[in-house]
């Protein structure tokens, strides 16, 4: 399957500092389309969300960036972007994996551990998205992670059966312009609705930690904006932003 445009331009390194670093370098410049994508054997220094750091084996596993242009989409609904990209990998996992969840609010998980990670860096000018970049990091064929990554998981780990990457990454890049038209065609309550049905933790009471300590709740809803909505064992209904609240539980049975 090929796509229209997503991945269609690529620029492959066996190794660079951080494949968003390099995609911000050259986003909007004459002569990158839409849909560029930069991709790494290895990164130096891979980037996480909130100035994590991205650990990864070098050629074992999937890290690139995709560099798009969403002038249609408002930047206080940015986040639909970030929904869109977490389904589209969802939706790839699912040829291979049964039930892969996405971790408020851009974490990939597959049987309660870690599997991927997206790191979106918008550049707004005015009202207007120029151009966004996705990084996106998706463990493939690693079988071994170190101590502090212990709850990360692979494809590989999950199905005993070693892929080839770039076929794994031509497959994906379908996904991801599939659910990026839906964005642009104006599907919001779909992507929306989508996107709260794969949320780690929904429909039960899950432990979290916010600045005044610890407490039980279940998610009702995130917002456009990417408020996580949460609905306290109290009846209290609470908003946190992006490293507001901590959730707790790695269970989701």
């Amino acid at each position: 399957m090929e796509t229209n445009y997503i991945g269609r331009n690529r620029r492959y390194f066996d190794m660079v500092d951080s494949t968003n670093n390099y995609a911000s370098l050259i986003a909007g410049k004459s002569g990158i389309p839409e849909g560029t994508l930069v991709w790494a054997g290895f990164q130096s220094a891979g980037r996480g969300q909130a100035g994590n750091r991205w650990e990864s084996e070098a050629g074992k596993n999937l890290t690139f960036s995709l560099i798009l242009y969403p002038h249609f989409l408002p930047p206080e609904m940015q986040f639909l972007l970030s929904e869109a990209v977490s389904l589209g990998i969802t939706d790839f996992l699912t040829l291979y994996i049964p039930n892969p969840l996405i971790k408020w609010p851009n974490d990939i998980y597959a049987e309660n551990r870690k599997i991927g990670g997206i790191l979106i860096e918008h550049s707004v000018l005015g009202n207007q998205i120029t151009h966004t970049v996705a990084g996106i990091g998706l463990n493939i064929n690693q079988s071994t992670f170190g101590r502090d990554l212990s709850s990360a998981v692979s494809l590989r780990l999950l199905t005993g059966i070693e892929y080839e990457t770039e076929t794994c990454l031509n497959l994906l890049c379908t996904f991801l312009e599939k659910r990026y038209e839906s964005l642009r065609q104006g599907m919001t309550a779909r992507l929306e609705s989508d996107y709260f049905s794969r949320l780690f933790g929904n429909h039960r009471w899950n432990r979290y930690r916010d600045a005044s300590g610890t407490f039980e709740a279940r998610p009702v809803q995130v917002e456009t904006t990417g408020m996580l909505v949460l609905e306290t064992r109290k009846g209290e209904i609470k908003h946190y932003g992006f490293k507001e609240v901590e959730h707790l539980d790695t269970d989701h049975s």
